[in-house]
């Protein structure tokens, strides 16, 4: 073990047994002789707490500079067990040893921020440990405190002056520490000291994002309560695995259903008037919920306020709630986030709702109010001529089927069924009745024009639906649908001129 007396009396905390031995000249050579991990007594009576050891070995010439394998001071050692006692007699020995660093740049500052001893951590700052120093990591000593959740290190290192949003290799920030571990009083007392609550990592996810990520509700929820709700919401994180634009709404929509639903109620915002009151108003915030056109990377996006012209190819893109105009309307040089329309339409906040069977959140005043909203001004005009068109075309075809000619059965005669004919392929002349060119009649003429032209209409409707859709187009529904139209144009063609002549098929 290569502990020697000295190193066992220091470790087992016999003062006086250290005192007698110290008193022999050849054993106070021992005094920093180091075990195989370069620990000296001075190191074990700091990790052990000893105070009175420690006073002993340091009144007879013990470095308090030595390092053990590790690259950690006796003080190092105290602060990271949290021995308030041996540190203030460390450091008034010496104060160079203050801001010491071991093999990964922590300093003891760092040690006892890491693990919670804030008194330890006062007598550091006492002294003059330095607040900015940074571990191999990049952490500050703040960086170390909210990892662990450690509130009261972090407010004393607020105090003190500590930057409340260093960032480390990843770009993380201690606000994001606290929110990927779920330590909700650190968030909240870091948000009270400023911290920029819209700070996104290296993978682009802000606080919000990686509370989420980490189920952390309440914290979540603490960091969407902040006057700032509306900041950290506007972020566009790097692409998901199903690589669709991702937000913190539509994280919160699959994963965190009740605060989503606290989001969609800070949306909706009254006046000062009661509800009785007929100057009451209403105000519903859709830019979080109907976010097609808002994209929120900053580094792809123009400025607005210095430059709303167009890019050159004719479009901008914009940020936020800067999409709308003054009258509450999307911008026309606004472009989507995406041009693939089944992306847009199943990454819709709304359509995650159905996906994932949040009924709760779908059945809101915020999402009913967007529903409606769309309905009224464009929703039911698409809908209705659709609707219209197809009824007109359903009639006509219907009128044409029961008053064109019909055929003639095979055991019919001029006697008994004189408004039928048979007319021969080869010839075109009737072996019974008067088979002539006003058999066909007005009426079934026009429903035959317009059967053409509804089902052109539709058919062209068809074709811009794939022109939009692509590959995606292919299914069922449109398959059945140019089946219909087409089979109908099949059916009042005129394939020879019998049929012509006669309007028989």
């Amino acid at each position: 073990m290569d502990r020697t007396v000295v190193f066992w009396a220091a470790q087992e905390n016999h003062p006086e047994a250290l005192v007698v031995l110290l008193e022999e000249g050849s054993v106070n050579a021992l005094i920093n002789r180091c075990d195989h991990y370069d620990n000296s007594p001075l190191h074990i009576a700091a990790v052990k707490g000893f105070t009175h050891i420690a006073e002993i070995l340091l009144n007879n010439c013990a470095e308090i500079e030595k390092k053990n394998e590790h690259e950690q001071t006796p003080l190092h050692l105290s602060a990271k067990n949290g021995h308030v006692s041996v540190a203030q007699l460390l450091i008034s020995h010496s104060k160079t040893i203050v801001n010491a660093e071991d093999e990964n740049a922590n300093t003891p500052l760092h040690l006892s921020s890491l693990n919670g001893h804030y008194q330890v951590v006062h007598v550091l700052l006492n002294a003059g440990a330095n607040i900015h120093a940074r571990n191999c990591y990049l952490w500050t000593a703040l960086d170390c405190a909210a990892v662990r959740g450690w509130k009261h290190c972090s407010q004393i290192l607020l105090g003190a002056g500590c930057p409340v949003d260093p960032l480390d290799k990843t770009k993380t920030t201690p606000l994001h520490l606290a929110a990927r571990e779920g330590h909700r009083g650190v968030v909240k007392l870091l948000l009270k000291h400023g911290a920029n609550i819209a700070q996104c990592d290296k993978n682009g996810k802000n606080c919000l994002d990686l509370a989420v990520d980490k189920g952390h509700e309440e914290v979540a929820m603490a960091i969407l309560s902040d006057e700032r709700w509306e900041t950290v919401l506007r972020n566009e994180s790097d692409k998901n695995k199903f690589c669709v634009h991702e937000t913190p709404l539509r994280r919160l929509i699959r994963q965190m259903p009740d605060v989503a639903e606290y989001v969609f109620d800070r949306c909706i915002t009254h006046n000062e008037y009661p509800e009785d009151d007929r100057r009451f108003a209403v105000h519903f915030n859709y830019e979080f919920l109907d976010d097609t056109f808002a994209c929120y990377k900053p580094h792809l996006y123009e400025d607005m306020d210095r430059n709303d012209s167009a890019s050159s190819s004719g479009t901008s893109i914009y940020t936020g709630s800067n999409i709308y105009s003054e009258g509450g309307h999307v911008k026309k040089k606004v472009m989507p986030y995406t041009s693939d329309k089944e992306v847009m339409k199943y990454n819709h906040p709304l359509m995650l709702m159905v996906t994932y069977r949040k009924e709760n959140l779908l059945s809101h005043q915020l999402c009913e109010s967007l529903l409606m909203h769309k309905w009224k001004n464009y929703g039911r005009y698409v809908y209705y001529s659709n609707l219209l068109i197809f009824v007109l075309f359903l009639i006509a075809l219907t009128g044409y089927v029961v008053s064109s000619t019909p055929p003639c059965p095979l055991d019919a005669s001029e006697e008994n069924d004189p408004k039928c004919c048979i007319i021969s392929n080869y010839t075109c002349q009737p072996f019974i009745g008067n088979c002539n060119a006003d058999l066909e009649q007005v009426f079934p003429k026009l429903c035959k024009s317009c059967i053409f032209i509804f089902a052109v209409i539709h058919l062209l409707k068809e074709i811009y639906q794939i022109q939009q859709n692509g590959r995606k187009y292919l299914n069922l529904e449109n398959i059945m649908e140019w089946t219909c139209y087409l089979s109908a144009l099949l059916f009042i063609a005129d394939l020879n001129k019998c049929s012509s002549e006669t309007g028989i098929r």
